[in-house]
């Protein structure tokens, strides 16, 4: 009896408190949250900045289109921006760009799990996998 009750214990326990692995969305560059990003130049020193209009906080990441493993991320709530510390003309300078956007706690990865690079000139599908 007393091993009955240990084996159900032991059952709700992994069963209901375990942590639940979010299953991973797959996006193509230009995923299902890009939507929720805006590109302008402001704030302080006019650079570029990214903005979140989502209703959700994001991990919003990007790589510039011509030095392929440079690039940032930063996390933005609601109505904030990300900024990028790049002027109109570094950007042009770069080419442009390419964004990874997942919800905020998520990182953007490549469909095998790993970290993405050369993800400017390349863009690539991408899941957002939990930050630990």
């Amino acid at each position: 009896m007393k091993n009955l009750f240990l084996a159900a214990a032991l059952l709700f326990a992994v069963t209901f408190l375990a942590p639940r692995s979010a299953s991973a969305q797959q996006y193509t560059a230009g995923g299902q949250f890009n939507g929720c990003v805006t590109a302008s130049y402001g704030g302080s020193y006019n650079w570029l900045e990214f903005t979140n209009n989502c209703n959700q906080s994001l991990n919003i990441h990007w790589f510039w289109r011509n030095h392929d493993y440079s690039g940032s991320a930063g996390d933005a709530r609601p109505g904030s921006s990300v900024d990028t510390g790049m002027s109109a003309s570094e950007v042009r300078g770069h080419g442009g760009y390419e964004l990874y956007v997942c919800p905020q706690g998520y990182v953007a990865v490549t469909g095998s799990g790993s970290s993405l690079s050369n993800g400017g000139s390349n863009p690539q599908p991408y899941k957002c996998k939990q930050e630990y």
